[in-house]
């Protein structure tokens, strides 16, 4: 059964470079791929670093959520992402935002994705690329909760 995914791409080291092996890589795994415009934002959490780039992919995956998490942490670890800070400097930063309407709690995985609910940088280009998408837990339109993001860190569009 393929669900409809969305993944969050983010990177504040070889931005471009980290960011285009990913989307080759997520290619062979997900099927009809479609990629949000990509967005500058500033980083998130307090660690002083460079700016991000970040963008949101959407696509079908026809495996378990925890299949995707391994490939997207397979990914993230061939483009050497260390995790030795907490929010960070990073190579590459894969996070599955919504896996179909599946509402998952697990200590290695939670979909929706908390940060969905608070972080410009998620949202928006998620908007941009499914502007109708449903909130798995309130079953209401993810753009009617776009004045309540919390977190605003887009600089620029790319």
């Amino acid at each position: 059964m393929n669900e409809k995914i969305f993944i969050s791409i983010g990177s504040n080291i070889e931005a471009k470079k980290n960011i285009s092996f990913a989307l080759k890589k997520l290619t062979l795994i997900i099927d009809s791929i479609k990629v949000s415009p990509s967005y500058i934002t500033s980083p998130w959490g307090g660690v002083p670093q460079d700016n991000f780039m970040n963008l949101v992919i959407s696509g079908y995956y026809s495996k378990k959520p925890l299949g995707l998490l391994e490939e997207c942490q397979k990914i993230e670890n061939q483009c050497k992402r260390e995790r030795s800070l907490k929010n960070g400097p990073r190579t590459l930063d894969l996070d599955i935002l919504l896996f179909g309407s599946q509402i998952i709690n697990l200590p290695s995985l939670a979909v929706p994705h908390p940060g969905l609910y608070e972080r410009d940088f998620m949202l928006v280009p998620l908007l941009d690329i499914s502007p109708q998408v449903l909130d798995p837990i309130s079953k209401k339109p993810f753009l009617s909760m776009k004045d309540e993001v919390k977190f605003f860190n887009i600089i620029d569009e790319c």
